[in-house]
């Protein structure tokens, strides 16, 4: 082996005196630069991996409606969103930038407000921002999860739902829809996998078998 060779891929230095040393160093580099290079790539797989199954899971798993509905839905219930808004540019600005598109997703929502006018649930949200904010000021800097702030409003000790009901429905009418649309999401796609064609569901058999699946 020649001095100024190298040595499974480590350069030897031409220091004989100093040739163990040197090796060392240069092993242990090199090392370091292998492994900072495989963390960084398995970085890399990680975020494409992601993207793909975000990529998948929006193509495959929901219809282009049914993730506008979620969007929709989650516009109204991310109380916890909402109210960091509020703390940060105020109930009055909020209020105003979004009663619009409340009524407009609230219509699509639930009929349970067909009877009241756009103008009225418009105001009412208003109102419910600015409670809202009032009722962010008695809490830490950042607003409780979107559950626990449902909760409040609806204890009666607390009287935050009073004036805001007309909201506080349509708010509640959102989230019953999500969770519900969900568990029903869940056990048609467990049955679609339970069931062939010579294991079909009758009038007879439908409620063991739910009362076994789910239990």
């Amino acid at each position: 082996m020649k001095e100024t060779e190298e040595y499974q891929g480590v350069f030897i230095s031409k220091n004989r005196d100093n040739l163990s040393y040197q090796t060392r160093l240069s092993t242990f580099s090199r090392s370091i630069e292998v492994q900072m290079n495989v963390y960084e790539q398995a970085e890399d797989n990680i975020h494409i991996l992601i993207s793909r199954l975000e990529s998948d899971l929006r193509q495959e798993l929901f219809s282009e409606s049914t993730i506008k509905l979620m969007e929709i839905i989650r516009f109204i219930t991310d109380l916890k969103t909402l109210g960091t808004e509020i703390l940060k540019k105020g109930s009055i600005l909020v209020g105003s930038l979004k009663a619009s598109k409340y009524v407009r997703y609230i219509r699509q929502v639930t009929n349970t407000l067909n009877e009241v006018d756009d103008e009225e649930i418009k105001e009412n949200y208003k109102a419910f921002v600015k409670k809202f904010e009032v009722y962010l000021s008695g809490k830490n800097s950042q607003p409780p999860s979107s559950m626990n702030i449902i909760e409040d409003f609806l204890n009666t000790d607390l009287k935050l739902c009073n004036g805001v009901e007309i909201t506080i429905q349509g708010i509640l009418c959102a989230a019953l829809k999500l969770s519900v649309e969900s568990v029903v999401e869940t056990i048609v796609s467990r049955y679609e996998k339970h069931f062939e064609k010579g294991r079909q569901l009758t009038e007879e058999n439908a409620l063991c078998e739910m009362e076994i699946a789910e239990n």
